[in-house]
């Protein structure tokens, strides 16, 4: 239940995250996708794609379709970056691209070299940071409050 937990509320963190890139198709039944890029998008869930009835929806008419990973190392993902896969998603599913438009063009470059997270199914809780020696300094203080006063059993 708690890994159920952890990808309800990364999804939530993902999806309320500002919109780096936005793309609208219609399809020939008339439906109209939108496709975005988050600015909090993991490797797994890189572009989320959205039904809505209009291409000038509002975000919170939008109902979830599917998402697409953002790996595209391997030999069976024919997109390199953003224009790529929506010409690839509007070919794939028999539809015409309205419009593409990207917000943050430095932000989305830095999203297709590295995400901060790997999926939203993993645990986003912070670790400690090995480089920082601040963080090692705060949790050697917290553990030193902890046992002032008592006998330590190991130099006997």
């Amino acid at each position: 239940m708690h890994g159920i937990g952890n990808s309800k509320r990364n999804k939530q963190t993902v999806l309320s995250s500002a919109i780096v890139a936005k793309a609208v198709v219609k399809r020939e039944d008339g439906r109209i996708n939108i496709i975005v890029v988050f600015q909090e998008s993991t490797t797994h869930e890189f572009y989320w794609v959205f039904q809505a009835k209009s291409a000038r929806s509002a975000r919170k008419s939008w109902r979830y379709v599917c998402q697409y990973g953002r790996d595209f190392n391997t030999a069976e993902k024919p997109y390199r970056d953003f224009g790529s896969f929506v010409a690839h998603y509007a070919r794939i599913s028999h539809a015409e691209v309205r419009t593409l438009r990207v917000q943050h063009v430095r932000r989305l470059a830095a999203l297709l070299a590295k995400t901060a997270h790997e999926s939203i199914h993993s645990d986003w809780t912070p670790r400690i940071d090995s480089t920082d020696p601040r963080s090692y300094r705060k949790l050697n203080t917290a553990f030193a409050h902890n046992i002032k006063g008592r006998v330590i059993d190991w130099q006997r």
